[in-house]
């Protein structure tokens, strides 16, 4: 495996920091989001949920077993989904 094989993870490491860091802070803004504004709440909420379902399916990507990546064909896929799921959560976010 080449050092370029796996600059994914780096990246994908580094978005997953980043969502997490907007979602941390995300709750704080929440909390003091006006209640008299419902939809803008409504969307507010529907945003930090989608942010957080993307944020969860990379990091459950990126934790794959070793054991389920056990050939290298297995591991180009793997390294494609990733790779490609870092590129969503990041317009996601």
């Amino acid at each position: 495996m080449r050092a370029a094989d796996t600059k994914f993870l780096k990246e994908a490491a580094e978005q997953l920091l980043e969502n997490r860091r907007v979602l941390m802070w995300s709750y704080v803004f929440g909390y003091y989001l006006e209640k008299a504004k419902s939809a803008e709440r409504n969307l507010f909420e529907w945003l930090q949920e989608d942010l957080e379902k993307h944020t969860n399916h990379l990091s459950e990507l990126y934790e794959m077993p070793n054991d389920k990546v056990d050939n290298y064909h297995k591991f180009i896929k793997w390294k494609e989904d990733v790779a490609n799921f870092t590129r969503v959560s990041k317009k996601v976010l």
